[in-house]
């Protein structure tokens, strides 16, 4: 048994756990349980937490008392099963029988700790599936480079001419057995890594055509490569200080072809390895063709295109995937486990900025249910959440050790779960591929301390992703910059004793239970019918009780505050625009803080909407103080009377794609004593989209009383 406590500040409570039927029967109970005071970034004190781990005996039964508890307090188990292989599709098995029992006075009707927990934001889920694709050459030896194979090095490659012609194969389908299709593309791009090519018969003309290639060169050149080799490493023939012999690869030339192509079905893109043979080696072997050059595909259509739809995330994906293939299967003569390369590749894209990946966060917590260790397009249950349970690990592992991760596990000796276990084990964490599973399943639940998802050195552009808060993220088929939320893990709950569930999970998979005490309570958590391999993390949490709500972006939670409303006129911004027109004002005041839900008429959601919104406060009776917050760029500012402007931070706001805005204001923050009532005189929104300015002012004078 493994236990984590956390300091200990201000003694409110004891819980004692007591283990029945341990491998170790010395062990002694675990306790006692305290209950420290956290501030928020909000002020409300955030619930103390314990975490217990333990190695289930197999074929055994096995018991943990959980005493002491008051009411609202929560017992979480997460069960694991650390078997079951890498490779094929997951397959789902009972692991053992998980009983609770409770002793202890009435448990009151307390909900899910996440409420919303199993219902993605549907509005930033992405607009279409993204699948890829790579094409193993596994039993067949790497090829030599052209230099290696004809004894001599090429010229460096003259400049070609921008609107030239080359002949190409594509396959025809990703999902299912696939045929080479022939197709001739125009070079659009030519810049010094790369060389951007569009179908000539359906893309190269299509509108907008000439700018997306120039957009795909330059942030290929200035930013894509240069971060992905960086933190991933080269392609075959790329590095500058590679061996000579390889230098530009397959084809002899250093430059990466991006080809965009419509032919190919069922994916966003690509790469193929069998493109790092010639093609007389891809006929001999498989009886296949080759491009017999670096390149990854990205498949496009017209109106994709017309759309403005810009697949540099995806490009960042595919060039962690050519990159994969020099450092292990031309290294190493294997290839790196499908669930990690995957989840690598994700983090590719938020290397360059293209993340973090919130829908695909959303997916995982509306069904954690799922394979952590497996990656197969036959997964009952679908391939999108094999992406998402491969990104939620590698992109935990990411943030928390940071860049070292990543460049340990693609400089490792061995691939796949053993291969990050060493990783870990070099950056002083002993718990393995198992700890990192269920660390990243807490920080869904806790998301605070470690069992977060901070920023790192990995991420230079981005924030941490909080749980209820609100952070930027682009869409899986890049180019667009919304704000998601993460509502928390869909867990299986009860708060009525005695209660049976039969725990199946899928290989290296887990779930939640979560369980609520009333006061003076004990909760047993027993297991039987124990698989071998299976693990077990509780989580103890002491009930969070906050003087204030949580700012969600729901405002369910504020009928008890008493909080005063007033309405302004629907449609007197500018007609038709229901962004940012403000249709009613929502507030309370309690413990210092003046909360706020300002509702519009529509969410902005737009691809280049911007929302912001100003308050006017009458704090004192002879002067107003002004409140700035502005979401999309989420900074907050005041401003007083002379003009100048203070920032604060940005935790006080919880931002949401959603009609409803929620504010936390922190009097405190003016330096002035707030006289009774508080009146807001006006709130100010405006959204701009294609540069012009759509302002609502609406003056309600709304009196707040203490």
């Amino acid at each position: 048994m493994k236990t984590r406590a956390f300091p200990i500040l201000t003694i409110l409570a004891a819980v004692t756990i007591l283990v029945v039927g341990c491998p170790d029967p010395v062990n002694p109970p675990v306790g006692p349980f305290v209950d420290p005071v956290v501030e928020d970034p909000i002020g409300s004190p955030l619930g103390y937490y314990e975490i217990h781990d333990y190695d289930l005996p197999a074929d055994g039964s096995w018991s943990v008392d959980v005493v002491g508890l008051s009411a609202g307090d929560r017992v979480f188990a997460i069960p694991l099963y650390a078997a079951g292989g890498e490779s094929g599709a997951p397959a789902q098995r009972t692991v053992m029988s998980l009983k609770a029992t409770y002793s202890g006075e009435t448990v009151p009707p307390f909900g899910r700790m996440h409420p919303k927990a199993g219902t993605p934001n549907v509005r930033n889920l992405v607009s279409r599936d993204f699948r890829d694709l790579v094409i193993d050459t596994e039993g067949y030896p790497p090829a030599r480079s052209w230099a290696r194979e004809h004894g001599a090095y090429l010229p460096p490659p003259s400049p070609r001419t921008i609107g030239e012609t080359a002949s190409f194969w594509a396959i025809d389908d990703v999902s299912g057995p696939s045929t080479d299709v022939a197709l001739t593309a125009t070079l659009m791009y030519e810049g010094p890594s790369c060389y951007v090519y569009f179908r000539t018969a359906t893309l190269a003309g299509a509108t907008g055509a000439s700018a997306l290639a120039a957009l795909i060169g330059d942030a290929f050149e200035q930013d894509i490569y240069p971060a992905t080799t960086g933190m991933f490493g080269y392609e075959w023939g790329g590095d500058p200080a590679g061996p000579p012999g390889d230098d530009g690869g397959i084809d002899g030339d250093r430059k990466v072809y991006i080809l965009v192509q419509d032919v190919t079905a069922n994916c966003g893109g690509y790469f193929s390895e069998r493109n790092e043979y010639t093609d007389a080696q891809a006929v001999a072997y498989w009886n296949r063709h080759s491009n017999g050059k670096e390149l990854i595909n990205v498949v496009l259509s017209a109106s994709d295109i017309a759309e403005n739809l810009r697949p540099l995330d995806t490009i960042a994906h595919e060039l962690q995937h050519l990159v994969e293939y020099n450092r292990f299967k031309r290294r190493l003569g294997t290839s790196q486990t499908a669930f990690v390369n995957e989840g690598l590749s994700q983090v590719a894209e938020s290397v360059n900025g293209y993340g973090p990946e919130i829908p695909k966060l959303n997916m995982l917590q509306a069904d954690p249910r799922v394979s952590y260790s497996k990656w197969s397009w036959d997964a009952p249950y679908g391939i999108q959440n094999c992406y998402a349970s491969g990104y939620a690990v590698i992109d935990y592992g990411t943030r928390r050790f940071g860049a070292d991760f990543v460049r340990g596990i693609m400089s490792s000796p061995s691939t796949g779960i053993s291969g990050v276990s060493a990783v870990l084990a070099d950056l002083g964490y002993a718990e393995g591929w198992a700890g990192l599973m269920l660390d990243a399943l807490s920080a869904g639940l806790l998301d605070r301390d470690e069992y977060s998802y901070p920023a790192s050195d990995a991420y230079l552009v981005q924030r941490a992703i909080d749980l209820d808060g609100a952070t930027p993220m682009w869409t899986s088929t890049g180019g667009q910059t919304y704000l998601g939320m993460l509502f928390g893990p869909k867990t299986n709950f009860t708060r009525s004793y005695p209660k049976t569930w039969d725990v199946r999970l899928f290989d290296w998979g887990a779930d939640y239970y979560e369980l609520v005490s009333g006061a003076n309570g004990t909760i047993t958590v027993a297991c039987s019918d124990i698989e071998s391999d299976t693990k077990l993390r509780l989580i103890v949490m002491k009930s969070e009780a906050r003087p204030t709500p949580l700012v969600d972006g729901y405002s369910g939670d504020w009928a008890s505050f008493d909080p005063v409303s007033t309405t302004d006129p629907a449609n007197d911004n500018s007609p038709g625009l229901a962004e940012g027109d403000i249709t009613k004002v929502t507030a309370f005041r309690e413990s210092g803080t003046l909360f706020m839900a300002i509702e519009c008429r529509a969410p902005p959601f737009r691809n280049d909407d911007i929302l912001w919104f100003q308050v006017d406060l009458d704090l004192v009776g002879d002067a107003g103080r002004d409140f700035i917050i502005m979401p999309m760029d989420f900074y907050l500012h005041t401003y007083d009377g002379s003009g100048v402007r203070i920032e604060l931070d940005s935790g006080g706001a919880r931002y949401r794609m959603a009609d409803v805005f929620e504010l936390a204001i922190p009097l405190s923050m003016f330096g002035v004593t707030p006289k009774d009532p508080i009146i807001i005189t006006r709130v100010r929104a405006t959204c701009v989209v294609d540069s012009v300015s759509y302002p609502d002012n609406a003056v309600i004078n709304l009196s707040v009383p203490l």
